[in-house]
């Protein structure tokens, strides 16, 4: 799915709260991009496992002159460890996909970004598991890990 870059003026403002989750995740994305951010490309992908479903988005925005090129700098640093907040949604992961920045015939990068967005069943976003990571009981080692005197490796 293509949407054109002027969402961003739509994202910002719009009576209209009830969004397509899509268009959530590029305003929150776009917002902590900031305003030297321009959106030009979005695609959305269908994602699940077992317990979880949702979608992978793939944004693509445009960071034009030399302020731009720092407002990418902070963004490209912002984004991984960033607590988005999107109702009904949970940001399980978000990361930096890649990078272009030219400095001539003008400064500019392109920054492509993915997030994972899981549909929040639970109802609330205080679920922050991250997907297909084991419990913590099933990280408990074996008696063979522990080293128990019955299973240690023997040494020649």
């Amino acid at each position: 799915m293509q949407i054109e870059s002027t969402l961003h003026e739509r994202a910002q403002s719009g009576p209209n709260r009830a969004r397509a989750p899509w268009k959530r995740v590029v305003r929150v994305v776009l917002d902590l991009a900031g305003s030297e951010a321009q959106l030009v490309r979005h695609s959305e992908k269908p994602w699940a496992s077992v317990t979880f479903s949702g979608a992978r988005h793939t944004i693509v925005l445009a960071f034009d002159g030399a302020h731009a090129m720092e407002a990418a700098d902070q963004f490209i640093a912002a984004l991984p460890g960033h607590e988005f907040t999107i109702s009904g949604r949970l940001v399980a992961d978000a990361t930096i996909q890649a990078v272009d920045q030219r400095t001539l015939p003008s400064p500019r990068a392109i920054v492509e970004a993915e997030l994972l967005v899981l549909d929040d069943v639970s109802g609330s976003a205080a679920s922050s598991r991250v997907p297909d990571q084991p419990a913590r009981s099933a990280l408990r080692p074996s008696p063979i890990d522990r080293g128990s005197p019955k299973t240690a490796p023997q040494r020649v």
